[in-house]
């Protein structure tokens, strides 16, 4: 007999999981910055309410609005001591 799959529950349960592990990592790298939500908001230009809604995961956050927060981080390590990209264009 061939197993049948409920791709509704299995698509909201998927959708659950990315849900928990984006808000906790948001969380860790907050504080591992040291930043409040209002500084964040202002630094990534995504909305404090957005915040708190995607750190309690209860937001389904666009992917626009994770990259903004994402490139906030991206940039900030990168301006860290000791990070060297090199030249571009040699």
């Amino acid at each position: 007999m061939e197993k049948k799959y409920n791709v509704s529950t299995e698509a909201v349960s998927d959708v659950e999981r990315v849900s928990a592990t984006v808000s906790q990592n948001l969380k860790l790298l907050r504080r591992q910055n040291g930043l409040t939500l209002d500084e964040l908001s202002r630094k990534s230009g995504v909305s404090k309410g957005m915040l708190v809604e995607i750190e309690k995961g209860s937001a389904n956050p666009s992917i626009a609005t994770l990259c903004s927060v994402g490139l906030f981080f991206l940039v900030r390590s990168l301006n860290r001591p000791g990070i060297c990209l090199g030249r571009l264009n040699s």
